[in-house]
């Protein structure tokens, strides 16, 4: 479960995305810790490359493209 810290991080990060979205994200992350984990741990190393952070999260989320669809594809069910 998401602790109060780090929604508030989240919400910092995605200011102006509506509250309902926000939850959607909150439970794709607590469905899907591991892949979330491992999608950081990506972006951060390819910031370290020299990528900025936006250009790292693109290129982390089109590399985890496929396991991204069956994160998204886990809420409807």
């Amino acid at each position: 479960m998401l602790n109060f810290f780090t929604k508030a991080l989240i919400r910092r990060q995605m200011k102006g995305v509506p509250e309902g979205e926000l939850n959607k994200v909150f439970e794709m992350i607590e469905k899907n810790p591991d892949f979330f984990k491992q999608m950081a741990e990506s972006i951060q190393a390819k910031m370290k490359l020299g990528m900025s952070q936006e250009e790292a999260a693109k290129a982390a989320m089109r590399e985890g493209g496929e396991d991204m669809k069956k994160v998204m594809g886990s809420l409807e069910k």
